[in-house]
């Protein structure tokens, strides 16, 4: 269990690190702090990835809780990048098919 938290904080800090990364094309004054900030996320994400590999048996689920990171992006996205134009339920079907599918992988082994 505590491999599928770490795997879900290093998602989390991934998708915080992606939306640096797109905020320093758009505060350009601010370039060297965020490009700072964004590099300690990627070591951090890192750090999360590995201890979260060391307790699972499996790195397909480690690896697939990472691609949450892509909602979390999206979210972090509407929030810091005021993002309006998107359909939610298209988003909420997106989110349950992944839990779902990470619920076949895992009772699959």
């Amino acid at each position: 269990m505590l491999g599928y938290i770490y795997a879900l904080i290093a998602a989390f800090v991934v998708s915080f690190h992606i939306v640096t990364v797109k905020m320093m094309s758009t505060h350009k004054d601010r370039f060297y702090e965020i490009a700072a900030v964004s590099l300690v996320a990627l070591l951090v994400s890192r750090i999360f990835i590995y201890w979260a590999m060391e307790n699972v048996s499996n790195p397909t689920m480690v690896h697939l809780c990472l691609n949450c990171s892509i909602f979390m992006t999206f979210l972090l996205s509407m929030f810091v990048l005021g993002i309006k134009d998107f359909d939610i339920g298209l988003f909420g079907l997106g989110l349950v098919l992944t839990v779902v599918g990470m619920g076949c992988i895992q009772y699959s082994y």
